[in-house]
């Protein structure tokens, strides 16, 4: 796999937060691949996966304390064969 990928973003940083909003796309230019499962039949499946698929996302961090933070992005990939519903993930990092 091979993908090269070209995008943009843009955002506001604050003293103890940040927001960003991303917009990107992407080129798998060596995705193929092919699997062989045997046993009483032998089937071989083939895949493409080159192809151009865009994502957008929005992102937000906020610093709770000094050593602690949160943080939680949208992510929706469209285009080409590739479809991504909306995700959302949200989250913390502890610094020791």
């Amino acid at each position: 796999s091979l993908v090269a990928r070209l995008g943009i973003a843009v955002g506001k940083e604050t003293k103890d937060s940040s927001f960003q909003a991303k917009l990107s796309m992407h080129n798998e230019m060596l995705g193929s691949t092919s699997t062989t499962f045997t046993g009483e039949n032998t089937k071989k499946l083939n895949y493409d996966y080159k192809g151009t698929w865009f994502t957008i996302g929005l992102s937000a961090t906020k610093q709770v304390s000094d050593k602690s933070m949160v943080y939680a992005n949208l992510i929706k990939g469209f285009g080409g064969d590739y479809k991504e519903n909306w995700k959302v993930n949200f989250g913390g990092r502890l610094m020791f």
